[in-house]
């Protein structure tokens, strides 16, 4: 499939180096069964020369570049605006790392959009070490009890999500699409309050009280390379990783994002145990790292 100049759906990916796995992103999307498509990544100084590859080998691509300091949001507020100024009636955001997608994936969302409205959104895949696929998020659950967001069905094989679309709270912005008004009428994402983590479901709370649905299909996925995660638990942390995650902006427990997002779509009575189950859960899985690598001495000590 050739991607067009104009058209009435964009798909937009903001990237900041990882040229690989655009490339990989690219080209499942040329996989993808037919459809009139605009794809723009927004290249927000990337070091490894994105920008120059992709005029040189995806000339139907269009290139929107970004001085480094854009982050996830701002880079979606570009390239959505880039699309507008196209003419494009429907946007599809993705992330760079979607390294395969459903050949129906494309066609899915614009059908599930035009059929429903709000949000829509694909079930997020993972492959665990053996190569199963399982879900890492079918939409996303709000329990404040528990420390707010949450990663519906995360974890389960595929094969056992059976319902073919159903509503959630909230999307994340790996696989989402919406109308162009509705980018419109929110003021796009805030990239003020929320530049790297959490823009996504702000974006999609904040529909879903303009009376708007959040809808994810089934029916078409993409598999997230998990590896490009910038803070993971799967290594031991140091005190200093402990105390870095509170504060870079692509760590989803940074303090500064994570208390807006809270102070604006908590409940008044909820906020204070929420904000402490939230970084409980975050000290425990840091403590855990921390027998990761002590496990095999405490076992050689014990032999």
């Amino acid at each position: 499939m050739r991607f067009l100049e104009t058209a009435p759906t964009a798909v937009v990916i903001p990237v900041h180096g990882g040229l690989p796995l655009t490339v990989q992103c690219l080209d499942s999307l040329r996989a993808c069964d037919p459809l009139p498509v605009m794809v723009i990544v927004v290249d927000d100084g990337s070091p490894d020369g994105t920008a120059a590859h992709l005029a040189a080998h995806y000339p139907d691509v269009h290139v929107v570049e970004g001085d480094g300091n854009l982050w996830w949001s701002g880079g979606i507020n570009a390239g959505c605006a880039h699309a507008l100024e196209a003419g494009a009636e429907t946007l599809i955001l993705l992330n760079n790392d979607n390294v395969s997608v459903s050949p129906n994936l494309l066609t899915e969302l614009v059908r599930l959009l035009d059929e429903r409205g709000g949000c829509v959104g694909a079930t997020l895949l993972m492959e665990s070490p053996s190569g199963e696929r399982l879900i890492f998020a079918c939409g996303g659950n709000i329990n404040w009890r528990r420390g707010g967001t949450e990663l519906r069905l995360s974890g389960r094989p595929f094969r056992e999500a059976v319902e073919p679309v159903s509503e959630c709270a909230w999307l994340p912005g790996m696989a989402t699409a919406f109308a162009a008004e509705t980018f419109r009428r929110l003021g796009g994402m805030d990239a003020r309050a929320f530049p790297q983590s959490r823009g996504d479901a702000d974006f999609t709370m904040r529909a879903r009280r303009l009376g708007m649905t959040s809808q994810v299909s089934t029916a078409c996925w993409i598999v997230n390379d998990r590896s490009q995660v910038p803070f993971g638990f799967d290594r031991r942390l140091s005190v200093r990783d402990l105390f870095r995650g509170l504060v870079v902006r692509n760590s989803n427990y940074q303090l500064r994002s994570t208390v807006l997002f809270f102070l604006r779509h908590c409940p008044p009575r909820w906020l204070v145990p929420s904000l402490i189950s939230f970084y409980a859960h975050y000290l425990y899985a840091w403590l855990k790292t921390r027998r990761m690598e002590a496990a095999p001495a405490a076992r050689a000590s014990s032999a």
